[in-house]
């Protein structure tokens, strides 16, 4: 038998930290991986006025409060594809945006038509140019409206929640994407004031509020990180059947209950999932 503690899912805290600048207030984060795009994401946020305060290695407070939504550094916004993500955000919170052409990942050149027509849908006025990207909301505040993606896209689904949350009326997006860290940006946006559910669904349904406020949140865990045994037990000891591996995967977060699903749905056969025990969940995983 083994513990294994879940690191912060980067795909969580990205967009997540992004999204404080919809907040007013302090935001503390925890389990927040200390990377590369984390710590540029944050250094983008700071030199947009933002107060950074690393509480711990893997605790961050945010007060977005003198944030100059706008002033996002160029040279920064190109090495970060996240970088996107303050389209949505600049958008919510003042009703307009300017940010660099994005880059980061490695990949070849990846089309954003898909968080265009997102905050066009929700009445905005998008224009591309070799400057970046500039965005205004008509009247100065989005508005709700019935978005449906022809393919699912997480950027693109970011966006729209993003934007969506402080828009006037409900917006209704359709085929959004599913992935957990979908689910956990919709459990902070709601820790903050947000009306949002059904994140992880077909269907998400987005009640825009006046204003959020900040809050202290726990960013999901790796996956992947979640899934590595530590060692065999042969046997049946408590439980556990021969030829398993059997591990205990700390809780990590209101997301959960969305790893677990999608760990322990039948899809892997080589997983099984024991009942939650306090703070742990025993995960067995067939060897070999």
């Amino acid at each position: 038998m083994g513990d294994v503690y879940v690191s912060g899912m980067k795909n969580s805290a990205l967009p997540i930290i992004f999204a404080t600048v919809l907040v007013r207030g302090r935001t503390v984060l925890e389990n927040v991986p200390q990377i590369t795009d984390i710590t540029g994401a944050l250094k983008i946020l700071s030199d947009m006025g933002a107060e950074v305060e690393w509480l711990s290695p893997n605790t961050v407070a945010i007060n977005t409060d003198n944030l100059r939504p706008g002033t996002s550094d160029d040279g920064r916004v190109k090495t970060m594809r996240g970088s996107l993500y303050l389209l949505g955000a600049e958008l919510g919170r003042v009703g307009k945006t300017h940010i660099g052409t994005p880059g980061g990942c490695g990949f070849d050149f990846r089309p954003i038509d898909r968080h265009v027509r997102c905050l066009e849908q929700l009445g905005a006025r998008v224009e591309m140019g070799n400057e970046g990207v500039f965005a205004v909301a008509d009247g100065g505040r989005l508005h709700g409206a019935n978005i449906f993606f022809s393919a699912a896209t997480v950027g693109g689904t970011v966006n729209c929640l993003l934007a969506a949350a402080t828009a006037k009326g409900t917006t209704v997006v359709r085929n959004p994407a599913k992935e957990p860290h979908i689910v956990d940006l919709q459990n902070f946006l709601n820790r903050c004031g947000a009306d949002i559910r059904g994140a992880g669904t077909n269907q998400i349904t987005i009640h825009g509020v006046d204003s959020l406020h900040g809050c202290r949140y726990r960013i999901l865990g790796r996956r992947r990180r979640a899934g590595v045994p530590r060692s065999p037990c042969p046997g049946f000891r408590g439980g556990v059947p021969a030829g398993w591996l059997y591990i205990k995967v700390r809780l990590i977060g209101p997301a959960y209950a969305a790893y677990r699903q999608s760990a322990c749905s039948g899809a892997a056969p080589q997983l099984r999932c024991g009942p939650n025990k306090g703070l742990w969940s025993p995960i067995y995983v067939r060897a070999g």
